[in-house]
């Protein structure tokens, strides 16, 4: 990771960058210099902004990664359906709450909720 910001820090040190630098850098901020200083500032601070989703996605029955079956089962586990983001097979391209929506709406007609 050190290796990783010193090179952006490079890059935006490039005379071809300099009109574009507004002020001096903010994150992790130039107190962090050492290899080891900026590790255990990138350790300390790393946090995901994604939405996590396909940890037990829905499939075909015969695919090895199949989780959850079209009718929201759990494979091999009766009586509890999954229908959130997690059951989703790729992640969807935008922010996932409309179509986890969609699907709970789909998932209720079908199992009867």
């Amino acid at each position: 990771m050190a290796a990783s910001v010193n090179h952006v820090r490079e890059f935006y040190a490039t005379d071809a960058l300099q009109s574009f630098t507004i002020d001096d850098e903010y994150f992790p901020g130039f107190n962090f210099s050492t290899d080891a200083q900026i590790e255990d500032f990138v350790q300390s601070s790393f946090n995901t902004i994604w939405h996590s989703t396909s940890t037990c996605s829905m499939g075909l029955i015969n695919d090895t990664d199949t989780v959850v079956d079209a009718q929201a089962r759990v494979l091999g586990v009766s009586g509890i359906p999954i229908v959130d983001a997690a059951a989703f097979p790729l992640l969807p391209p935008r922010h996932p709450i409309s179509t986890v929506s969609f699907a709970e709406k789909i998932a209720s007609d079908i199992i009867g909720a």
